[in-house]
């Protein structure tokens, strides 16, 4: 008798958990209905929790067509700002720089004529050279000689080639007289050369 009301106790309490459950499953598909998926339900319980604050203070994102502005802006004024430093630069570097002491060409500036103690070569200095120089004459007649070999020689050099080459042309021509005429051709800077004792520059 009494595992008889155990039983009934037992069967009660089955009965309405049975119940509770088919209440609690209806209530659950109507809630969310019979199709919702697991990552759905995911979303629903844990998709409004806050962020973590690692990101509160990063800086808002700015859209690209926000951002050119800005950009534009500043090229501008790092252009003008670069050529006012190549202003200073230019400024600056004419204060520094000074005329050059002679020049083997006459001009109204390098009027007065001098030249070298040793191989003679003239060359032309301002009028106010004597007052004005503080170096020493030797090292800049010196300076002079070495300017004025430099010089002849590359003109040397061009003047003979373009005579060699008439003298070339005139051969694939087969004018005697045009050859006779490029031979004779002056080439003034080999012979200043041979003057100075450069005679391997001279006429050939």
């Amino acid at each position: 008798m009494h595992d008889s009301g155990i039983s009934l106790h037992a069967q009660h309490q089955h009965r309405h958990f049975n119940v509770n459950h088919f209440h609690a499953g209806h209530a659950f598909e109507a809630t969310f209905g019979e199709d919702i998926t697991a990552e759905e339900l995911f979303n629903i319980f844990f998709g409004n929790f806050p962020q973590h604050p690692r990101n509160a203070h990063r800086r808002p994102y700015q859209p690209a067509n926000q951002r050119q502005p800005q950009e534009r802006n500043q090229q501008p004024s790092l252009a003008f700002g670069l050529i006012l430093v190549l202003i200073l630069i230019s400024m600056l570097s004419s204060l520094f720089t000074t005329d050059p002491v002679y020049s083997l060409v006459q001009s109204s500036k390098y009027s007065e004529q001098r030249q070298t103690r040793h191989l003679s070569i003239p060359y032309y200095v301002k009028p106010s050279f004597s007052s004005d120089y503080q170096g020493t004459l030797g090292r800049l007649e010196n300076s002079v000689e070495e300017d004025f070999i430099y010089t002849m020689k590359q003109n040397c050099i061009r003047e003979r080639s373009y005579r060699e080459g008439m003298m070339a042309r005139a051969r694939s021509f087969g004018s005697s007289m045009k050859f006779a005429q490029a031979q004779a051709l002056k080439v003034p800077s080999c012979e200043q050369l041979a003057k100075v004792g450069l005679t391997r520059y001279s006429l050939y």
